[in-house]
């Protein structure tokens, strides 16, 4: 099987160096009988999945843990996750004799490609890098050893949160699903923890080979026209050090001041020792904070801040005290 080499993976994907990257893979599990399932205030067994009994399985396929996974020994649906399953599953899947099954739970990538933060961040770009750089075969891999006649394979893989650019998660898998067990047609029903809302429980979602979406034309000419206002800094942009000249010269951070008003926006402002001040626009460039906390923590070390620049005016932005980011030296 292809090594995936996860934490390339994520640091390739993100800035904020000071974010922990899980490199522990959370295994697929056989949580046994469903009849014991049901309602019950935990799962009655955590046992690796190629351990299932003879039984029938409901094998239920998500899409990537997050972080209540991870704390203890990783393994799938330890949180909201799992109570939703407990609580909804027999309203959720309409199968003859549901009782009578056992159940089984895969993450279609075992690594955490959340990152432990908000989903809305990096687990969609990190899923799919990680899908293509071997998560695809492992998940095929997995899912051939484990399904039995008889078993109900039930697809409730996330669509993610950019399914209107490119193809949702769930479908990347589904595909996979079709391919690795021809004949097995899927349950398909959306990611547990939406089923805190009673209206999502039980719906099906239609699987389609691409979910990329065209804009119609003139939708296209309203987002143009919307565009162009926008400021320049929206155009290509370059990124230029605040602080010039060789690793030596470059200065100490003394300081980290937050919510500071600037040009009437606030910013987060650091105090050079060099007599310098730069600021940041908290909302464009730190809305989570992240850039801020990174630098707090460099109070003391030489650093060097990096401003982005359009090509057009390659000091248009930095000549006026601003940074976008922040590193040590």
């Amino acid at each position: 099987m292809k090594y995936i080499d996860f934490k390339q993976i994520a640091k390739a994907a993100i800035e904020a160096r000071e974010i922990k990257i899980e490199t522990r893979t959370c295994p697929d599990q056989y949580l046994g009988p469903i009849k014991d399932v049901l309602h019950n205030v935990d799962f009655p067994y955590r046992l690796p999945a190629l351990l299932r009994t003879n039984a029938p399985c409901i094998i239920m396929v998500l899409e990537s843990p997050h972080a209540d996974e991870f704390i203890g020994e990783p393994a799938p649906a330890k949180g909201f996750t799992g109570e939703m399953i407990r609580r909804h599953l027999r309203e959720a899947i309409s199968v003859d004799s549901l009782k009578s099954y056992d159940l089984i739970l895969v993450n279609a990538i075992q690594h955490q490609c959340s990152l432990g933060v908000s989903t809305d961040l990096y687990r969609d770009r990190i899923f799919r890098t990680t899908w293509n750089a071997g998560g695809r075969e492992s998940f095929v891999s997995r899912i051939k050893h484990l399904y039995r006649a008889g078993d109900i394979v039930v697809n409730c893989c996330t669509k993610g949160n950019d399914y209107k650019t490119d193809t949702a998660l769930r479908n990347l898998v589904e595909h996979e699903l079709r391919k690795a067990l021809p004949g097995v047609e899927s349950i398909k029903r959306m990611h547990p923890a939406a089923w805190r809302e009673p209206s999502r429980i039980g719906v099906e979602w239609q699987y389609t080979e691409s979910t990329k979406v065209e804009l119609d034309p003139a939708v296209r000419r309203l987002v143009a026209d919307a565009t162009s206002s926008l400021p320049k800094i929206n155009e290509p942009m370059e990124v230029n050090p605040l602080t010039q000249g060789e690793v030596s010269t470059l200065t100490k951070l003394l300081e980290v001041k937050e919510n500071i008003l600037v040009n009437g926006a606030r910013c987060t402002v650091i105090v050079l020792s060099d007599g310098t001040r730069k600021h940041m626009k908290t909302a464009t460039f730190d809305p989570k904070g992240l850039i801020t906390k990174k630098a707090k923590d460099l109070v003391g070390f030489p650093v060097k801040a990096t401003c982005w620049n359009p090509r057009k005016e390659p000091s248009k932005w930095s000549n006026q005290g601003y940074f976008n980011d922040i590193f040590s030296a």
